[in-house]
């Protein structure tokens, strides 16, 4: 109880920090084009509130949920594309407000959550912690959308600890959704966090190790980056392969983004 109870005091900070970014950005500039292109600002508040929803829904209406899931799958658009329909002529302000409902609305409903509740999910069900997890990681990666907009820095918070840890648990759908069995061999990651702590997930006698910043890690496995701008040391060929493969999300696996280089 105590472990979801923290987690769910990080994600109404990065929610925070994510509305701060709204704030530098201003209504004005709703329309413009993040890197995750096509997609406006106003696109990234709005996907966020969709799935919150979507996520509170889950945990209401599980049977209900289930139907939905299934009629998606027969949709030929994709539901990210169906959620664009529920907002495409609201007013900036009017979306903020929805992301903001649908943010306090779930978060009272995942502090009432049994935390021994399975929570059923576009891909594999979650644990209560796991899908307050997922929710930080998706406010926090789509966060650097809206910096990455603006070209201001990432933000760097001990909450990039739980992201870290997900994409380290995240390994077998990671390889699963690339069709590609998971390695027998264990992989450790060696983090350093913002304020210079050291991270440490996975076998102390792993030899595939990957080594860095745990910001620049996360960028990767939320394919926010990719790892040619990075400084992350992968130290044999499969801890690269993986760096190669992260995902730290449900779904099918993403384009990633082209290197940046100078930039």
């Amino acid at each position: 109880m105590a472990v979801v109870q923290d987690l769910l005091q990080d994600l109404a900070q990065e929610t925070e920090a994510f509305l701060g970014l709204l704030e530098q950005i201003g209504a004005t500039r709703f329309s413009l084009v993040t890197p995750a292109a096509p997609w406006t600002v106003t696109d990234t508040v709005a996907h966020l509130a969709f799935f919150d929803d979507q996520q509170r829904f889950a945990i209401l209406d599980p049977v209900g949920f289930g139907r939905s899931v299934a009629a998606a799958m027969e949709l030929d658009r994709s539901l990210v594309d169906v959620a664009r329909d529920t907002y495409v002529d609201e007013a900036p302000d009017e979306v903020v407000e929805w992301f903001e409902t649908s943010r306090a609305d779930l978060l009272k409903t995942f502090h009432e959550c049994d935390p021994g509740t399975r929570i059923s999910w576009f891909g594999p069900s979650m644990g209560v912690a796991s899908a307050v997890t997922a929710r930080l990681m998706e406010t926090w990666a789509h966060g650097v959308d809206l910096s990455d907009t603006i070209d201001v820095a990432p933000v760097a918070s001990a909450r990039l600890r739980h992201i870290a840890l997900l994409a380290h648990r995240a390994m077998p759908f990671a390889y699963g959704a690339h069709g590609l069995e998971l390695p027998s061999e264990p992989l450790r990651f060696e983090l350093t966090g913002p304020d210079g702590e050291l991270w440490s997930f996975g076998d102390d006698d792993a030899t595939s190790i990957v080594l860095g910043s745990a910001l620049e890690l996360c960028l990767v496995a939320t394919q926010r980056r990719h790892i040619a701008d990075t400084s992350l040391v992968a130290t044999t060929e499969e801890a690269a392969r993986y760096l190669s493969l992260a995902q730290a999300f449900a779904g099918a696996p993403g384009k990633g983004r082209q290197p940046r280089g100078d930039r």
